[in-house]
């Protein structure tokens, strides 16, 4: 019985630390520089996160184990690409293309964001899309050109990605306890039975 108790025990933890290794991974994106307005600008920079678990274990997180993928824009938004918020006004379309982050190495991606303004008198949509081949481009249909810009990658354009320690929940100590507790109560009951 002991025996038992033993190896259910050793099952546990190592179940535990299975799950553990399906704990999804954060990463920082900076992207900097670009051809921009006629020029080259290296104060130019698109920042965002993104997280995943390489659940295939293939040093690769793909599009289909994403879990999160954010970019903050030009106009503030920091929104998950992959789950646009609710709401009826403005309808907001986000998503993913594609996705590929090779761990420790290269990072290529095709996403957008798009915003429907249903105005009675001048519907019109704003466009952010992003292309790790390309660069990033506004535009909007609003009859406003001056608003319209994009930001295209050159040799000097640099993009880095790092890991971010990303929040999850850890048990609480009244969990390990109470384990604890159960193991003792079945070693108590193993002894006794023993002694009978």
């Amino acid at each position: 019985m002991l025996k038992k108790l033993i190896v259910s025990s050793v099952l546990a933890v190592c179940c535990s630390f299975s799950q553990a290794a399906d704990v999804p991974s954060a990463w920082a994106i900076t992207w900097t520089g670009f051809q921009a307005y006629g020029e080259y600008r290296p104060d130019i920079e698109i920042t965002g996160t993104f997280s995943g678990v390489d659940a295939n274990h293939n040093g690769v997180i793909e599009r289909s184990e994403l879990t999160t993928f954010k970019i903050l824009p030009f106009h503030g938004y920091n929104e998950n690409f992959l789950a646009c918020p609710a709401g009826t006004f403005p309808v907001v379309t986000c998503k993913v293309d594609s996705f590929s982050y090779v761990i420790g190495g290269q990072l290529q991606f095709i996403a957008s964001h798009t915003e429907f303004f249903d105005y009675p008198s001048r519907p019109y949509s704003n466009i952010y899309a992003f292309d790790s081949g390309q660069g990033a481009v506004f535009s909007t249909n609003e009859w406003r050109p001056n608003d319209n810009y994009r930001f295209d990658i050159t040799p000097q354009t640099v993009m880095t990605v790092v890991p971010t320690v990303l929040t999850v929940p850890v048990p609480e100590p009244e969990g390990y306890a109470m384990l604890g507790a159960g193991l003792l109560l079945l070693a108590g009951l193993h002894s006794r039975r023993k002694k009978q």
